[in-house]
């Protein structure tokens, strides 16, 4: 199964991320589904992030320590 469930979908102002014991990012980025690199994080302490600025499709890169998590979201 995936490592994380991230919610809610769509978005409109936070997006929170549930993670399993093996994954634990420390940090966020966020790409236009063009590829281009639009925000770099860290993960706040009640593991949201801010998407308050953003509208339309994007790439979530959640990066920990050992391994990265991808999936796609969608921002209204």
């Amino acid at each position: 199964g995936s490592p994380c469930t991230i919610y809610p979908i769509p978005a409109s102002d936070k997006i929170y991320c549930l993670f399993d014991d093996s994954f634990r990012p420390t940090s966020v980025e966020i790409f236009g589904i063009n590829g281009q690199k639009v925000r770099t994080q860290t993960l706040s302490t009640d593991n949201s992030i801010d998407v308050s600025s953003l509208h339309g499709m994007y790439i979530l890169r959640l990066i920990g320590e050992k391994s990265t998590y991808n999936t796609k979201v969608i921002i209204q």
